[in-house]
Parts: structure tokens; sequence; C-alpha cells
């Protein structure tokens, strides 16, 4: 489950230029907009990460205004990207709540503040289709993002670890698997009945089952379904298109490594999302501020349009991997 409110320290509280009532707050890479005089340096906090939905209690009122949801899957005040006073504010911190007295550095309170994650509703054209959850033995789609690893960053950047450097697309997330002569289409969340829909339509096209089948391991694609009809179509495209950023080898337990990914690339026909950098390291004594300028910039996919950020994964050790979203695509600054 992800930890969406956490025990944090204030490691750093900066002035914003033109702004009296208030101040920029950094718990480790996340920096977020507070009231002025809130915090002191080194004080614990509570920090709720963005696409975190906070219930409705009196303590979070203030964010109705700008920040309540309820889509039939999620009430509350969703915590969103913003940019106050020009500063880039990103989740939310707070003085520790009357049940957290008694919490410590690092604890994971999601749960006991009834905290959830932000989910949009189904698509209409998958909304029928549904037929269970992600299979347990397959991980969901999702990297930790740079900002809650600057400790091992400050590691990672004194070793000669490599890493490959890959576009992350803007589309729907979409896993193919074969498991035990069980062939499934999967969103990031839900497996889908082959009858019909746009996943498994784009897994036939591929003749994915087939191959998977063929192949007789058992697997797990995982990838971007992007194009024509998906999402607004991000990078205009005529087609829709299936690119693979992921294979889960499903008895193992583990991810293949970026060499063993790209061969089975090409043995199924599948395009790979873009790789920007192979084999590189990180810099010496890098920063998130570094990785996150890092993030600007076009889409290998489309110039015409920014990319939503990137994706790092060592190549020696595929269970290492983190993202990077750009702020400026999260700012909708398309």
């Amino acid at each position: 489950m992800r930890k969406l409110a956490t025990i944090r320290q204030v490691a750093a509280i900066t002035a914003i230029p033109n702004a009296d009532a208030i101040e920029c707050v950094t718990v480790d890479g996340w920096r977020v907009v507070s009231k002025r005089g809130e915090f002191a340096l080194g004080d614990l906090c509570v920090y709720f990460e963005i696409d975190s939905v906070l219930p409705e209690r009196q303590e979070f009122e203030f964010l109705r205004k700008s920040s309540y949801v309820n889509n039939g899957k999620c009430q509350g005040f969703r915590l969103k990207t913003m940019r106050l006073r020009g500063q880039i504010s990103q989740g939310l911190v707070l003085p520790l709540l009357s049940e957290l007295a008694t919490s410590q550095l690092g604890d994971d309170v999601t749960e006991l503040l009834g905290v959830t994650i932000w989910e949009p509703v189904i698509p209409s054209e998958l909304s029928d289709i549904v037929v269970g959850g992600m299979p347990s033995v397959i991980p969901h789609t999702d990297q930790e993002r740079i900002q809650n690893l600057t400790a091992d960053l400050a590691v990672w950047s004194q070793t000669e670890m490599q890493w490959e450097i890959t576009e992350k697309l803007d589309g729907m997330s979409m896993t193919v698997f074969r498991n035990q002569a069980h062939v499934g289409v999967c969103t990031r969340n839900w497996e889908l009945s082959s009858a019909s829909g746009r996943m498994w339509d784009m897994a036939r096209k591929l003749d994915l089952p087939a191959k998977l089948t063929a192949l007789g391991r058992n697997l797990a694609l995982q990838g971007e379904l992007i194009g024509r009809g998906i999402r607004g179509n991000y990078y205009q495209l005529t087609q829709p298109e299936f690119r693979l950023f992921d294979v889960w080898d499903i008895d193992a337990q583990q991810y293949l490594n970026s060499y063993d990914r790209g061969l089975l690339c090409w043995d199924l026909g599948v395009l790979h999302c873009p790789i920007i950098s192979q084999g590189v390291c990180l810099d010496r004594a890098a920063t998130v501020d570094q990785l996150m300028a890092r993030t600007e910039g076009a889409s290998n996919l489309n110039p015409a349009r920014i990319r939503e950020g990137l994706v790092y994964k060592c190549i020696t050790d595929p269970s290492i991997s983190f993202k990077a979203i750009s702020n400026q695509f999260l700012l909708g600054e398309k």
C-alpha cells in the first residue's frame, strides 16, 4: 500500500518573495507551501502526498473550495501539484494531529487518518468488462517518486551504479500476462474480460496471447496504452499503441533486467517506451532539484508536447527504480 500520509521532519524553511502569509517548507525532497510561522526547522509534521484524498473532517475543511472531489469512487479533498505566488507546492504539511501525538519519525499514518489514493472512474469502455482485481502475483505499475528517496539518492550518486532512463508516457497502464496457461489483460488495478475492450483488442492485434503461450514462460508485460482514442490522445498519434516498459517474471518474482527486456521486446514484436539514456551514472552529489530539472523537455513521441517525466531503472539491480515527474506537466502547462 502506498504511504500517502507519513510523519516527516521539516528540513528547510524558505521565504516566498512578495508573500507575507505563506512560506515554503521542505520535507525530504518535497516542497510545500504552508502558513508562515507554523513550523520551525526540525519540527515533526504529517506530510500528505499529492494524489492523496483526505477524508471530510474539520481539520481539512480549509481545502473544500480548492480540492473537494466526489466522483462516486473517491470523496474528500484531493491534493494536487499547485503553484502559489510562483512557488510550486506538492502535497500538504500539517502539525501533528491529536491522534498522532505518540507517532515517530517515518511512521505511516495513512490508514489511521483514513487517507486514500485518488482513483478516476473506470472509463466507460471498460466499465462492463472488469472481472476481478490484478492478480496478486503481479505488482502494480508504479515507481516511487524521487522526492521520497533523498537518502537513497545520496548513496546512489556516490556509486558506479548504471541506469537506464526512459520517458514516462501519459496513457493507460496495461498489463498482458501468462500464468500457468491462463492469459489475461489488466488495467493498473483490474483484470478484464476477454470478451471485448480496447486493451484486449490491442493484445490480440499484437498476437500477445499466442506469443506468450508459445513462449511457455509465466510473464507479465507491463506498458502504456497510448494514441488515438486513449485519454485525449496526448501525443496526437494516428493509431493506438502499446509501449512496454517492464517485464515481470512471475515465477522468479522479479523484473527482467533491461537487456533481457529488450530482447523479449524484439522477439515479441512489441514497441518499447522511448529510451533516453542507457548505462549512465548519476552525477556525484546529484540532488532532487537536478533530477527534476532534467524532466523538462519535449516528448520523443511528439516534440510539440512536453514529456510527463522520466523513469530511472538500475541496470544491475532491476528492483531499484524511481520516477521524476515534470512539474510543468503536473501543473497542466502542456
